[in-house]
């Protein structure tokens, strides 16, 4: 019996800390909610850099980003990741084309990359959501090739990643991820998926 209780007490213990790990954010001027990793932070993009399609665009960035990308020898993007929840009458169909979809000469559906390639759509699930997802290849390069590091090369791949999904009441969000660099790696997927499966969207305000 006392090691079933210090069992219980074990997986009471984990659980507290898992959710001592995430923090629930909301922004109310888009109506949208969601869970995010307590050591990420969120933040609106100006109205300037958010389309008319779309209700409002969110910045995600872990904590002490902006200065990481500052320092970066590969040139991080400032938003490593980004959240799009689009207006209520913007169509998936619409969202799609705003993500940079498109069905090129040979009939694939996905996304232009760099160096002649395509990314194919697959299909994409984060909880109740679903749709496709594309992950278009690029091309980087050092800023100053005098911060090379022995028998380090001055170039890079990585991928863009474009994701689109439709909620079960037909609201539309996508998220835009810019890629990993060779020092400032991350794990999109598990921020996406965590949003994906807590992200609330108030049909009306």
């Amino acid at each position: 019996m006392k090691i079933a209780k210090g069992f219980v007490a074990l997986a009471c213990f984990v659980a507290v800390a898992a959710a001592a790990a995430t923090r629930r954010v909301e922004f109310r001027t888009c109506g949208v909610a969601f869970t995010m990793p307590a050591s990420w932070s969120a933040q609106l993009r100006p109205a300037k850099e958010v389309d008319d399609s779309m209700e409002c665009r969110i910045m995600l960035r872990p904590r002490g980003w902006s200065q990481r990308a500052k320092r970066s020898r590969w040139g991080a993007s400032d938003s490593p990741l980004d959240l799009v929840v689009f207006k209520s009458d913007t169509s998936y169909d619409e969202a799609l084309d705003q993500m940079w979809f498109e069905t090129d000469e040979g009939g694939r559906f996905g996304i232009p990359g760099g160096y002649g390639s395509f990314a194919t759509a697959e299909p994409y699930k984060a909880g109740k959501l679903t749709g496709l997802a594309a992950y278009s290849f690029f091309r980087g390069f050092i800023k100053d090739e005098k911060l090379l590091k022995k028998n380090e090369s001055r170039v890079f791949s990585s991928e863009i990643g474009r994701i689109v999904l439709k909620t079960p009441s037909g609201r539309v969000i996508a998220f835009q991820s810019q890629g990993n660099k060779p020092d400032e790696r991350l794990d999109f997927e598990a921020v996406i998926q965590m949003i994906g499966r807590s992200i609330v969207i108030r049909t009306s305000r």
